[in-house]
This record gives C-alpha cells, sequence and structure tokens, in this order.
C-alpha cells in the first residue's frame, strides 16, 4: 500500500507568454495540490517548485540532464509548531479525511525559454512538490508533473493567420486536375484529431484516381549548428502519413467522373513526446508542413504524381481556447438598421436551396 501520493492539478494545461522575451510580461499560474495518504505521517514541511530541465545535444546522448529552480514557496510549514511537525491521518487507521488540498499561485517570468524538444536540445519546466516527514525511512516525497510553456509572438504573422483563418488550398495542375485541402482551422492543437476533407475535381475526361495520401511533417533548423557546408543543420520527420488506393496503374484506378471527395482524419501525437510546437526563435525554427499526394492516369495510361502542400501551426489547446474567447461578440440588434429601413420586398423562396451534395451523392466517394 502506498503512503502518500500527491495530486498537481493547475487551472490550465499550460503557460502562455505572449511577445518576445524582452517585452513579455509575467503570467500567473495557481491551481492545487491534493495529498492522499495510504498510512498516517509526520509533516514538518510542503513545499512547491517551478523548475526547468534542460539538456544539450551532447547531453541527450548521455542521458543526462541540468535543472535550475526558477521559484519556490512553502505550501505548509510546520516549524511554529511545538514538535515541529503535524500528523497527518489516513482515514484507513483514523476516522479522519483521505484528502489534503492545498492551493498555490506562482507567477512565471516572462524572460525565459519557451518549451523545446528537438534533436538539438530540450528544454521543459515542471511543477515538482515536495513533502518532508519526521521519523525513520524515506524522509521525503516528491511528485512532479510537465507543464508546457509557450510563447506566441505579436510579430508573428504565420500565428496570426493561423488563428483566425480556415485552411483552405487549392491548385490547378495543368488545368486538368484541381486539388484542394479543406479544414477548419490551420492552427492544430496537440494530442488532438484534425478532421480534412481532400476533393479531386477533373477539368478534363479521360482521368483516373490511383491513390491518395496526406502526410504531416516536421522541419526543425537550427540556426546556431551549421555543417560543413557553413548551411544551418536541420532534421526532418514525419509525423503522421495515411494512404489510400483506389487501384492500380494496370487496371486505370477510380475514374474521374465528377467530384470526388475524401474525408480524412489526422491524430496529432502529444507535445514533447511525439511533436514539437511550431516556434521561431533566434536559435531553433520549427515548422509543420501539411502534405497532399495523389497519383493520376491520363487517357494514355502515364501516370502522373501530384502534390499540394501548405503550412500548419501545431499549438497548445490553451492557445485555441483563449483566442476563440477573446473574439468580440455581437450581442445587439439595434444596429441592424439596413434591414429595418428597408422598403424592398424580399425575393427570398420558402423552398430550400437546391444541395449539390445529393446531386452528386451516387458518385462520390466517402473514406472514413
Amino acid at each position: 500500500m502506498f503512503y502518500v501520493r500527491a495530486l498537481i492539478l493547475p487551472d490550465s494545461p499550460g503557460v502562455i507568454l505572449r511577445g518576445e522575451q524582452s517585452e513579455a510580461s509575467s503570467q500567473p499560474l495557481s491551481g492545487r495540490v491534493v495529498f492522499h495518504l495510504g498510512h498516517s505521517l509526520k509533516v514538518s514541511k510542503v513545499t512547491i517548485a517551478f523548475q526547468s530541465v534542460g539538456s544539450s545535444k551532447q547531453q541527450i546522448r548521455l542521458h543526462s540532464t541540468s535543472k535550475r529552480v526558477l521559484f519556490e514557496h512553502n505550501l505548509f510549514n510546520a516549524s511554529n509548531y511545538p514538535k515541529g511537525y503535524v500528523r497527518w491521518y489516513s482515514r484507513h487507521t483514523h476516522n479522519y479525511p483521505e484528502e489534503y488540498e492545498y492551493p498555490f499561485s506562482i507567477t512565471i517570468p516572462g524572460n525565459i525559454e519557451e518549451s523545446i524538444h528537438t534533436d538539438f536540445g530540450r528544454i521543459c519546466y515542471e511543477l515538482k512538490v515536495t513533502i518532508f516527514t519526521c521519523g525513520f525511512g524515506i524522509n521525503t516525497w516528491t511528485e512532479s508533473l510537465k507543464v508546457p510553456v509557450y510563447r506566441l509572438s505579436n510579430y508573428d504573422l504565420q500565428h496570426t493567420i493561423s488563428l483566425n483563418e480556415p485552411l483552405c488550398v487549392q491548385s490547378n495542375w495543368l488545368d486538368i486536375v484541381r486539388l484542394q485541402i479543406l479544414g477548419d482551422t490551420a492552427a492544430i492543437a496537440d494530442n488532438s484529431k484534425l478532421h480534412a476533407r481532400i476533393v479531386v475535381q477533373p477539368l478534363q475526361k479521360g482521368l483516373n484516381l490511383v491513390d491518395i495520401g496526406v502526410s504531416l511533417s516536421e522541419t526543425v533548423h537550427s540556426k546556431s549548428l551549421v555543417d560543413r557546408f557553413g548551411d544551418p543543420r536541420k532534421s526532418s520527420k514525419i509525423i503522421y502519413q495515411r494512404q489510400q488506393t483506389t487501384g492500380d496503374t494496370a487496371t486505370g484506378g477510380l475514374p474521374l467522373l465528377c467530384e470526388h471527395y475524401f474525408d480524412l482524419v489526422l491524430h496529432i501525437p502529444k507535445a514533447f513526446t511525439g511533436v514539437q510546437y511550431t516556434m521561431n526563435t533566434a536559435r531553433l525554427r520549427v515548422v509543420h508542413e501539411l502534405v497532399l499526394t495523389a497519383t493520376v492516369v491520363d487517357k494514355h495510361r502515364e501516370p502522373h504524381h501530384l502534390r499540394l502542400s501548405s503550412f500548419v501551426c501545431i499549438v497548445p489547446s490553451a492557445v485555441l481556447i483563449n483566442e476563440i474567447s477573446n473574439l468580440p461578440a455581437y450581442c445587439s440588434t439595434r444596429l441592424d438598421r439596413l434591414l429595418l429601413s428597408s422598403n424592398g420586398r424580399s425575393t427570398a423562396s420558402s423552398l430550400p436551396p437546391p444541395s449539390y451534395q445529393q446531386a452528386t451523392c451516387n458518385f462520390n466517394t466517402f473514406v472514413a
């Protein structure tokens, strides 16, 4: 049976810093710590600390890290008590509450580096709770929780466009085939699902679709490290890839008689374990690209490999929630003077408009 278990429950999943390091203001981080007891303990002090855990490229190879405490204060201190400690009782042995809860509120400075997890270096932050007990045996109990720190630059045009505009990219290949990617937004939260619609529209007859696929890639550019040619080092990897085959080049594949669309779901992994947030600092630049590939066979049975790409941003979910909550709310109808003062008749029909999806439902292909 366990002796003590600490649950760190912050009010927000991460810390968002707005602006560069020289101009960003400090941000508060509050929450509570809940302790579950399996046995009675003599507690002398409980502390909470916000610390950074970093490792360089050489330390990653040696599996070593360097830690630095940025902030620390006491949640509970029994130094003023006569015995120098307070006994915490467990419900298993006494009729006392099983949980002990303490709130906390700390200030995160705005000049710290944001969380990084790449092959060139790693920086992460964590909340660490330490319980100091009295008696024989183990006198220190610790529990840690990683807290991501994300910096949203006010002058970064890429983030501004991604957070406020939907994902809509299209391209025509020699006026023969039109490819299009549709999505809710170009800003994707980590540990989530991206619902994308792929549209293939033929502009000429006699075409067949052999396969179609979509992938999400990550490229890390290191501005401080250069190779033997003097170029900045970079590393690329495929985060997620999905391929759908509709035939082969011998049989011709799926005939493109009309517009076809495919609904695909991309699973975005959790940050710092499978993907890094999109960032652009003085030393590192991380970009993400959504790539659409398709193989089309013409009437001469010649295959053509098409490619369409678009840059997307991987951001914490707290950024999207914060941006949506800050949008202006339209709650007043007294400004609707144009329709109220109009004397013309409405020419709108009471019948519903025709649906293009219903007319082409038998020809479209759905991919779950």
